[in-house]
């Protein structure tokens, strides 16, 4: 409504402004191109207007031609992208039905309109790695020799193209040669394989820190690091360097401190060394997330290091920091025969054969404390025949 009142408004203004000028004819005098013209104000007023029209329609059209190259620069690049969106859904079609002369033909086309780019060469060299593998793997390797060019790729489609058993070590050498260009989940997943089978861990444990390992790897890269530093322990405890098995198993359990071998490891370093003091302490600090089998036997392995009267205190320790979880419960009752405490070890052993029924560890421990109190006899090979029928749990 306010529109429409404004409208009429302006009209109005405009109509009486007209009939104003056509009432009041003044006349006006001007040179123009050496003519002298005489009008009235109102036909000089609507010459004005008329020239402001046509001097507007001069500048649109000498813009036209000016902004034309840029116009049909325009035009050919959307013919161009629409060409490449053909050509896509063309190599997607091929792909998917395999059919080789498809997919080369728009690998072509695709690097002729998009050679200006990386990523033209990158298609083109991956895709030619399917239909023509001996060309393409020629091509990746001189990229690789020389230097030049997408070596990303060529990496991809060198490591691709070589899957045989005895070329492992070769690809291996590549890889760690070009390793700032192992930028794909199927570069990294191949070059920490590769390590792992050729067991190259220092070289895989420099990758490990890598900016790129670690964005492509995140998920288990803490658990694969743990992994690679227990086998340089084991390196290094082979070679008979406790001090610096110690150390990788430290590491490794700081890393991931349910790594249960390292635990068992790093206390075995401990004990070679003599440091037994330091493998109780140890054993307190990473008990409660390596609790297990191996872990177990790591303790008890120390049991049999330090003096009798610590023993059992050991065992109380662990308990105590699980709350009485089944593996401690076994460390606390092998300490207290081991120091002797016989009555102790059986109420304990009672109290978990109670919640757990026979296991085969059980049986085993129970057979060995019949025979520290009883000797031989009919008691401990009843249950060394029950630890042969139990699964342990």
């Amino acid at each position: 409504m306010i529109k429409f009142l404004i409208s009429i408004l302006l009209i109005s203004c405009f109509v009486l402004t007209g009939y104003w000028f056509a009432e009041n004819t003044t006349d006006v005098t001007f040179l123009a191109f050496g003519y002298e013209i005489k009008t009235n104000i109102f036909l000089a007023i609507i010459m004005l207007l008329i020239l402001v029209i046509i001097t507007s329609l001069i500048f649109k059209i000498l813009n036209t031609i000016l902004f034309l190259p840029s116009s049909i620069r325009e035009y050919l690049a959307g013919r161009k992208r629409n060409a490449v969106i053909e050509n896509l859904v063309l190599l997607g079609e091929s792909l998917f039905i395999k059919d080789e002369k498809q997919i080369s033909v728009a690998a072509n086309k695709l690097y002729s309109l998009l050679e200006f780019l990386d990523v033209a060469k990158s298609l083109r060299l991956y895709l030619s790695s399917i239909v023509h593998p001996k060309i393409s793997l020629s091509i990746a390797k001189d990229i690789l020799d020389q230097r030049s060019g997408n070596m990303s790729a060529a990496l991809y489609v060198f490591v691709k193209l070589n899957t045989k058993a005895d070329q492992q070590l070769g690809v291996f050498e590549v890889m760690n040669e070009n390793i700032e260009f192992i930028s794909s989940g199927f570069l990294v997943n191949k070059y920490i394989e590769l390590g792992m089978n050729l067991r190259r861990f220092k070289l895989l444990l420099d990758f490990l820190k890598t900016s790129n390992a670690e964005r492509l790897y995140k998920s288990n890269i803490l658990a694969l690091k743990s992994t690679v530093l227990l086998e340089l322990a084991k390196e290094a405890n082979a070679a008979s360097d406790y001090e610096n098995a110690a150390s990788l198993s430290e590491q490794a359990l700081k890393v991931s401190e349910s790594n249960d071998h390292a635990f068992e490891l790093l206390i075995a370093s401990y004990i070679a060394l003599n440091y037994k003091s330091k493998a109780v302490k140890y054993v307190k600090k990473y008990w409660k997330d390596c609790q297990g089998e191996i872990a177990t036997r790591a303790v008890l392995r120390l049991l049999d290091q330090i003096p009798t009267s610590d023993m059992y205190q050991l065992g109380m320790d662990l308990d105590s920091i699980t709350k009485g979880s089944y593996e401690s419960k076994i460390v606390l009752i092998k300490s207290a025969i081991n120091a002797t405490f016989y009555d102790q070890a059986f109420q304990e052993l009672s109290n978990i054969l109670e919640i757990k029924g026979k296991t085969k560890r059980l049986c085993i421990i129970m057979s060995e404390l019949s025979f520290r109190t009883n000797g031989s006899g009919a008691e401990v090979i009843d249950w060394l025949k029950e630890s042969m029928t139990c699964e342990d749990n």
